[in-house]
């Protein structure tokens, strides 16, 4: 299968096979070798097709090609947040229909819930099966499916196209009129706006992510002290264009009104995941940060 966000990457990747599109602190990849394990991930869960799997893992190259191998293997993506319970882990798997998931840590959820494990060598993450799961209609198209919030007991999921997500990246590439975007990822990119808007963008532009885990970023969740580790990695990859919670963008406020100097690099800064006031965006720009609100609804894949 081919979806519309593969086909406009792979044709980059015939044009200028050598560019590098992607790195984290331990390696990078140009886009031939990213399409190479696209394939090789696809062909290796091809027998998944049409079904749900989960993924549990930390920013990364892999979390990065597992998303695009689904679209290629026509498997329904299920990008779990990190910060979920087992409890509401599993109750996203159950409400999902997943078969099982792909992770990069020990499992705390129920072991009558869990099946056997195998390791997915083209992905270096293990895949553990799930019991007892009923199967879920879903709407036709549904490609991937995204928890918008941890903040209940029981998470509710929306179902996503590739079409809707291509879309809307394409949109963003259009209102911007970025090219070759160099992007440093600081949110989770199982949250839909740092999957689509620093994941899909950067990449349909001819640009490059930057994945480091979430303690690398000094970003887990909430800042918790770790503001220095959070300013020096900003600071070291200069990158163009950055996606921010609220918290975050409040924290680089403080720190730059106290004399940390932002990168010239930045030319975009999107601020999601709840509504900022227009004081605090206004301030921001008078500093020097570029920051536009990208607040939206899940279900229409908005940025």
């Amino acid at each position: 299968m081919n979806s519309k966000i593969l086909q406009s990457f792979e044709k980059l990747a015939i044009e200028q096979p050598d560019n590098i599109c992607v790195l984290d602190d331990v390696q990078q990849r140009t886009r031939q070798q990213v399409m190479q394990q696209v394939e090789a991930v696809a062909t290796e869960l091809m027998e998944y097709q049409h079904q749900v799997i989960g993924l549990l893992a930390d920013n990364s190259v892999q979390w990065l090609i597992m998303d695009l191998a689904a679209q290629r293997a026509g498997i329904i993506l299920l990008p779990l947040p990190l910060f979920f319970t087992p409890d509401q882990l599993q109750h996203a798997l159950q409400s999902a229909g997943a078969i099982g998931l792909i992770h990069d840590r020990p499992l705390m959820i129920d072991d009558e819930f869990l099946g056997e494990s195998h390791f997915v060598k083209s992905l270096m993450l293990t895949f553990t099966a799930c019991r007892n799961i009923s199967v879920i209609a879903l709407p036709p198209g549904t490609a991937k499916i995204t928890f918008t919030s941890g903040s209940t007991a029981d998470p509710k999921g929306v179902c996503l196209s590739n079409d809707n997500q291509y879309q809307v990246s394409q949109s963003l590439l259009s209102v911007l009129k970025m090219e070759n975007v160099r992007h440093l990822a600081l949110l989770p990119l199982s949250t839909l706006l740092e999957n689509i808007a620093g994941i899909y963008t950067p990449l349909l532009s001819g640009g490059e992510i930057i994945l480091l885990g979430m303690e690398k970023t000094g970003f887990s969740g909430s800042l918790s002290g770790n503001i220095f580790q959070l300013l020096t990695t900003i600071s070291h990859y200069q990158p163009e264009s950055l996606i921010l919670v609220p918290e975050l963008l409040s924290a680089l406020l403080i720190a730059a009104e106290q004399g940390w100097q932002p990168p010239e690099s930045l030319q975009f800064i999107a601020v999601g995941g709840s509504r900022v006031a227009s004081e605090m965006i206004e301030r921001a720009r008078q500093i020097g940060l570029p920051v536009y609100e990208g607040y939206g609804l899940s279900e229409c894949s908005s940025v």
